[in-house]
């Protein structure tokens, strides 16, 4: 009897290993792809602001055109993809009668991949004063994400000191003159 008192408890420990080891895998699985889809939505978001804030010398209406429109659809699809990570927050009845993952109010970090998304349709039919408005908007709106993304899969240490230490700025200049 108590041979398979042993064997049941190690049968049980076991399983409880197991059970533990794929929770802790579905977890990293899970951080994987939101670590995947933020990367892709830093790259979407700053080059939103990097393309509307190009001078004409480095590129033209119509390649802005060309590429934010190519933005706003990837924008919205990286919308649609966040969704999967981030559920709304169902609040009474708002939403009651769109299909479940649209119900309630959009997660925070969707925001500013909207925002984006908005800007990007916006540009072209706004004046100047407005167009310097809407890229201020975007540099905002990258930090904001970042920040955002940071929370839900940054390290809160890193690996190495040399990595945690702060920066001293950067002066161009400076720089320039020491390689002299």
């Amino acid at each position: 009897m108590e041979a398979y008192a042993t064997l049941a408890s190690a049968i049980l420990s076991a399983l409880a290993i197991f059970v533990a080891w794929s929770q802790f895998k579905k977890g990293e699985y899970r951080i994987d792809h939101v670590t995947s889809w933020s990367n892709d939505s830093i790259s979407n978001l700053q080059e939103i602001y990097l393309v509307i804030s190009a001078s004409a010398e480095i590129t033209n209406e119509k390649q802005k055109r060309d590429r934010l429109t190519e933005l706003c659809i990837n924008s919205s699809i990286l919308i649609e993809k966040g969704r999967i990570f981030f559920k709304n927050q169902v609040i009474n009845t708002y939403g009651a009668t769109k299909p479940e993952a649209y119900r309630g109010y959009r997660p925070k970090i969707l925001d500013p991949l909207v925002v984006a998304h908005e800007i990007s349709k916006d540009w072209f039919k706004s004046d100047a004063q407005r167009r310097d408005r809407l890229a201020r908007l975007a540099y905002e709106n990258v930090r904001q994400f970042v920040s955002l993304a940071q929370k839900e899969v940054g390290r809160s240490k890193t690996t190495s000191a040399d990595t945690a230490q702060g920066g001293q700025g950067v002066n161009l200049e400076r720089l320039l003159a020491a390689l002299k």
